[in-house]
């Protein structure tokens, strides 16, 4: 599992001291049958606090006690866009 460890070595540094300012479902499969509408009141402005690797998965630890959780599925890429704001 070297490229999930690499990726989370990455987001951890990428992802420090930030907070989420928004976020996107890019795979219409994980919409399916489910509520989606609660997520941005839930994960919006929450502060990363730390970003660990368990398996295949790499999970973004974020105040409240949430937890996103990242998994490059069959092609091993993982898509970061940057906002800063001013920008």
């Amino acid at each position: 599992l070297p490229e999930v460890e690499i990726h989370t070595r990455n987001l951890r540094q990428w992802l420090a001291g930030r907070r989420v300012a928004a976020f996107e479902v890019l795979d219409p499969l994980l919409e399916q049958g489910q509520d989606l509408s609660g997520w941005p009141e839930a994960l919006v402005g929450r502060a990363v606090l730390g970003v660990r690797r368990l398996a295949k998965y790499a999970l973004a630890d974020l105040e409240g006690g949430y937890t996103l959780v990242l998994h490059l599925r069959m092609t091993g890429r993982l898509v970061r866009d940057t906002y800063v704001a001013g920008d």
